[in-house]
């Protein structure tokens, strides 16, 4: 992973989201100095559990291009939390009804008794006129209705999955969230 940003405060953002995701670091050539001025990078580098709450790590970035600036938002989930990437995280901290496409077991299912819906993408579904079946592809995403926003996530949308670490990174881009939103026109039925 290669960063490059202005501050302490790009550090400290990025490390807190990566924090929570368990990595484990093969190699590091930050000189003592860096580390012992950055305390999140010192303890991501030096592999330091995160024990305190919350187990969920936000982080809010917008891009600098004025052109083409973009709201993106990472989240970072620990395995102590237990918490579901898509149920618990993103349908909350959104406040919307989701799309999840990504790999699910039989125990799984969309979910509409809440006031926000978490429904499944209907499997096969059609991705620019290219029949795609959700067993055989392992892309996660999911799509944020009335927010414009697509999350490229790391979970697949199993139960057991809430012990496993994980992250999101979210675009809100109209263009590319249109883009998703017809291939995830269909959708499986709530399970009532």
């Amino acid at each position: 992973l290669a960063t490059s940003g202005n501050g302490k405060r790009a550090y400290v953002s990025v490390c807190k989201a990566i924090r929570h995701q368990e990595p484990y670091i093969y190699v590091n050539n930050l000189p003592a100095a860096i580390l012992n001025q950055h305390m999140e990078l010192s303890d991501l580098i030096n592999g330091v559990d995160v024990r305190v709450t919350p187990f969920l790590g936000h982080e809010k970035f917008v891009t600098k291009r004025v052109q083409a600036e973009a709201n993106i938002q990472a989240f970072g989930k620990h395995s102590k939390s237990f918490a579901d990437m898509y149920a618990r995280v993103l349908r909350n901290r959104f406040a919307a009804n989701i799309r999840v496409w990504a790999s699910s077991d039989a125990r799984s299912k969309s979910i509409c008794n809440r006031q926000y819906q978490l429904r499944k993408i209907a499997s096969p579904m059609q991705l620019d006129g290219v029949q795609v079946n959700r067993e055989a592809d392992s892309a996660k995403w999911a799509l944020v209705e009335g927010k414009n926003t697509v999350c490229f996530t790391t979970n697949d949308y199993k139960a057991t999955e809430k012990q496993t670490p994980g992250a999101a990174v979210c675009l809100e881009n109209a263009g590319v969230y249109n883009a998703f939103l017809t291939a995830a026109s269909n959708v499986e039925p709530c399970n009532n």
